[in-house]
């Protein structure tokens, strides 16, 4: 018999070589990109919350009672379209506020339209229940938000405009007012964790009505979130569970670790990139905000940052589809990396709400597989005593 081919040999142990060899850094996967106005959304909705399972909620904003749906892919899971009992309408939190279980969170109001409260929508039941004793808010705008597991929900609540302030709810405590740094007041929550911890945005006490990103716990309270110590004007707009805070302070997005308060800087200055949303993982995503077009190209365009890779545009991410897409926003990222965003489509010159994917690639169980099948293909051609092969 001869001796196996230089080729073969490489295939035969090309597994074993990846399994023994270090880790290298993880690369981005490529991602694929899916229209969500093909089957994903019903009619009229626009996509507004994206979860672990992979579940899409939407709103339609021509709703009289503020419907929403969910789907799971093109399947229908549920919808919400009528108000909990003493209550005439409601409207959804127009950001990523969907539960791993199929939850959501929305402001239900009175016959008169002047009072209300938060409640809690279940997809799977369409069932809206109210949260007792939610805090007055003259300027009828909760904001909630509700934590990715549903234990914790927050509100901005106050009197009127100016005495606005963030609560915090749970169903063994209740409400909770978390106070503001400032006398400014208008403190807003825009994002809590599995943890209870809160984040979000709080007047700064100067003049010209900037705010500061704050970080408040349980143990410690309210604090504003600096860069070493100097102080920072924006918003702090997402925490994860492992405490991992982004958002966006004198024009440029940030990376916070709340246990040792340190910032980092993950845009470039000047840039105008604003960060929507982080993951477990710690992947961070947003966009520019300018509007408009250039010679038909949109000049805004989505961004993707990892601790590994850095920051990247999404004609990274999606390899040859950048011939026909142009990715101009992306607002929530799920823990498999699933991304909510929207599109402009050349081959229509339509903007599209998309869903970017990424692409499974090969692993080392897959390749041994592979050469295993050879490797039997080579011996039973041995046996025969021939070979059909070009080398």
């Amino acid at each position: 018999m001869t001796n196996p081919h230089p080729i073969w040999r490489i295939l035969l142990f090309l597994p074993l070589v990846l399994a023994a060899a270090p880790p290298a850094p993880a690369e981005r996967p490529p991602y694929s990109v899916t229209k969500l106005d093909s089957g994903w959304l019903p009619a009229g909705n626009i996509a507004s919350g994206l979860n672990n399972t992979g579940q899409v909620q939407s709103y339609n904003p021509a709703a009289t009672l503020g419907g929403q749906a969910l789907r799971d892919g093109t399947s229908s899971v549920g919808n919400l379209s009528t108000p909990p009992a003493g209550f005439e309408s409601f409207y959804p939190t127009v950001s990523g506020n969907l539960t791993n279980a199929g939850k959501t969170v929305v402001s239900v109001f009175t016959a008169s339209g002047t009072g209300g409260a938060v409640g809690i929508g279940d997809f799977t039941s369409g069932i809206i229940t109210a949260l007792a004793g939610t805090p007055v808010n003259g300027d009828d705008d909760w904001s909630p938000r509700i934590s990715s597991k549903g234990e914790y929900v927050v509100i901005q609540a106050g009197p009127d405009r100016g005495q606005l302030q963030p609560y915090r709810y749970d169903t063994a405590g209740g409400w909770q007012a978390l106070g503001n740094l400032f006398s400014a007041g208008d403190g807003r929550p825009l994002s809590v964790n599995s943890s209870g911890i809160v984040v979000g945005r709080t007047g700064s006490g100067n003049t010209d009505g900037s705010t500061v990103p704050f970080l408040w716990t349980a143990g410690v309270g309210m604090e504003a979130i600096t860069d070493g110590g100097t102080a920072i004007f924006g918003q702090a707009t997402a925490i994860n569970n492992n405490g991992l805070v982004t958002g966006t302070a004198n024009g440029r997005a940030f990376v916070f670790e709340g246990a040792t308060m340190e910032l980092t800087w993950i845009t470039p200055d000047g840039t105008g990139l604003k960060a929507y949303d982080i993951n477990d993982a710690g992947a961070i995503i947003g966009a520019t905000r300018i509007g408009g077009s250039i010679l038909g190209i949109p000049t805004d365009a989505a961004f993707y940052w990892d601790a590994e890779n850095g920051l990247s545009g999404f004609e990274q991410l999606i390899g040859d589809q950048i011939n026909d897409w142009f990715i101009t926003d992306a607002t929530d990222i799920n823990d498999d990396g699933w991304i909510l965003g929207t599109g402009f489509q050349r081959s229509d010159s339509t903007y599209h709400q998309v869903l970017l994917r990424p692409v499974p690639e090969p692993t080392v169980p897959f390749l041994a597989g592979i050469s295993v099948l050879l490797w039997i293909g080579r011996r039973r051609k041995a046996v025969a005593g021939e070979s059909h092969l070009p080398f």
